[in-house]
């Protein structure tokens, strides 16, 4: 036998001992299956579902990650597509009771109060729209694209844009009322939290992991409380970021 075939014939066998090895280490460290998964159990249907209308919304968001969203008011459901559509639907019919070209790249919306329909835009415009007939009402600079909904209430639309800045706006005009920002980290998520209205304040979810309070009139700082502290070394792992709407319920906000 060559010199070859013998040192392949021991590789061989060496293996073969390893792997034996690994598999009887791997079954002493195995742990034993002391809390297997139940059963799984037959579900009963409580609620069916079925479609009673569809409606075409328009131009999708081409994987830009917009926040176009559904929004419900009155009987009515209000949509956009990215290229600016605002549709205002029957919700119970799916049929349409208004339709407006605004010839944008809508980016966040439709967001609803006061009579109005408000739509943000990559171009950092706010669009106001009356909720009964699409006539529009104003537009309005803003610092920096728009992906959250617009809110209204109060006399004043508030808007959070991506740039960490929450701006109060007049509701009758669209001018610029106050303004609140805070310093963003250098990395976030590409979206925002949309602003909550509680009463005569306004929560918004920031960059950085804070929940901030803000007066609805006069956008001074109520309270704030840290959600989520950033750790770590790298920008990466301290990433803490408030993309989720605030929800409320029973005086009680989640985030």
């Amino acid at each position: 036998m060559s010199l070859l075939r013998i040192y392949r014939a021991v590789v061989l066998a060496t293996s073969f001992v390893f792997l034996g090895a690994c598999s009887s280490v791997t079954d002493l460290m195995a742990p034993a299956d002391v809390d297997p998964p139940a059963e799984l159990q037959e579900i009963t249907e409580q609620v069916t579902a079925s479609t009673r209308w569809q409606y075409d919304t328009g131009v999708g968001t081409d994987e830009q990650h917009l926040n176009l969203v559904p929004a419900y008011a009155a009987e009515r459901l209000f949509v956009a597509d990215a290229a600016g559509e605002v549709t205002a639907l029957d919700a119970t019919a799916g049929k349409a009771i208004w339709s407006v070209e605004l010839d944008v790249q809508a980016s966040g919306g439709p967001g609803l109060g006061e009579g109005l329909v408000l739509v943000g835009t990559s171009d950092a415009e706010v669009i106001a729209m009356a909720a009964d007939t699409g006539k529009e009402k104003w537009r309005a600079r803003v610092s920096s694209e728009v992906l959250a909904a617009p809110v209204a209430a109060m006399g004043r639309v508030i808007v959070r844009t991506v740039d960490g800045k929450v701006i109060g706006l007049d509701a009758a005009t669209g001018e610029q009322k106050w303004l609140y920002e805070r310093e963003i980290p250098v990395l976030t998520l590409r979206g925002d939290s949309a602003p909550v209205v509680n009463d005569n304040a306004v929560l918004c979810g920031m960059a950085g992991g804070k929940l901030v309070a803000l007066d609805i009139v006069t956008g001074n700082l109520l309270w704030e409380a840290t959600v989520s502290v950033p750790t770590g070394r790298s920008e990466l792992e301290r990433l803490a970021d408030i993309d989720g709407d605030p929800l409320l319920s029973g005086g009680v906000v989640y985030v």
